[in-house]
């Protein structure tokens, strides 16, 4: 068992490291914005658009573990009922000529083999299919929202009755091709930023989210320190409350459209149902 975990390992790890990268970082940012902490990022959005690279990893891994030979050989060597494997079982039946019981052996590993497959062909089916044709759960909305502490959370944070709605970024940040130097403030208005592509528009509102740090400079969000570089002061992101939409919108690709929304609402009490989702 150990020598065929370290000789299959390898394949784990480089399937499961590519399904890991090959999640789209804006959707992990964006949920950071919405609220959710890096563990609930991971087992919310990471591991569930992981699973499918996740299997694909366990299954070259059961594979080459299946098929080990000359590793548990040489460690263990072949002890029938001890250390003794299936192709070491098939390779010394053969040498001793018992050609009946080493088919058997082939027999029963492909019966293995094969149903290893189809049980990751049907789990991959089932998966695809939830995710491209959801079915309407109307109990799902009031799992979401139980537990989850978010009514507490806002007590930590001003509310806007109590002080002066307003933001004042003065920031820069070097960055490879130009350094971004911004300076505004704005009490109780709606605020465009205007330039041209490549100018520093997102990055300027990602900065203000918390998904990009900058290199020198404040930002105070409705009396709210931010971001101050000389006090060391820098919020994580899932803590500013401040969403950010990008250009290619970055839905969660495998929550319902009301769970998407449901994602982002903080507000709702545990109790909360549908009703309160149509209501915000």
């Amino acid at each position: 068992m150990i020598t065929a975990t370290v000789v299959s390992f390898p394949l784990m790890y480089k399937t499961t490291l590519g399904a890991f990268e090959q999640v789209d970082r804006h959707l992990l940012q964006v949920a950071q914005t919405l609220g959710a902490s890096r563990g609930e990022v991971f087992r919310r959005i990471l591991m569930p658009l992981s699973l499918p690279g996740i299997l694909a990893g366990t299954t070259l891994a059961f594979a080459r573990s299946l098929g080990e030979f000359g590793a548990t050989l040489m460690l263990a060597g072949n002890i029938p009922g001890q250390t003794q494997t299936i192709p070491m079982a098939i390779y010394f039946a053969v040498e001793a000529g018992a050609m009946g019981k080493a088919w058997l052996w082939v027999g029963i590993i492909l019966v293995i083999s094969l149903a290893g497959i189809m049980a990751a062909n049907i789990w991959q089916g089932r998966y695809e299919d939830k995710i491209h044709n959801p079915q309407p759960q109307g109990h799902r909305l009031t799992v979401l929202f139980q537990n989850n502490g978010w009514e507490n959370s806002s007590s930590h944070y001003p509310k806007l009755g109590e002080v002066e709605p307003g933001i004042q970024v003065n920031i820069q940040k070097q960055l490879a091709q130009f350094s971004l130097d911004v300076t505004f403030t704005a009490q109780g208005e709606t605020v465009g930023l205007l330039g041209a592509s490549g100018s520093g528009k997102s990055m300027t509102l990602r900065c203000i989210a918390g998904i990009e740090t900058p290199t020198q400079g404040r930002i105070i969000l409705n009396s709210r320190t931010l971001f101050d570089s000389q006090r060391n002061i820098n919020v994580p992101s899932h803590e500013r409350k401040v969403g950010l939409v990008l250009q290619n919108y970055a839905l969660f690709p495998h929550l319902t459209v009301a769970e998407n929304i449901a994602f982002g609402l903080r507000h709702l009490s545990p109790n909360g149902d549908r009703s309160g989702l149509k209501n915000n």
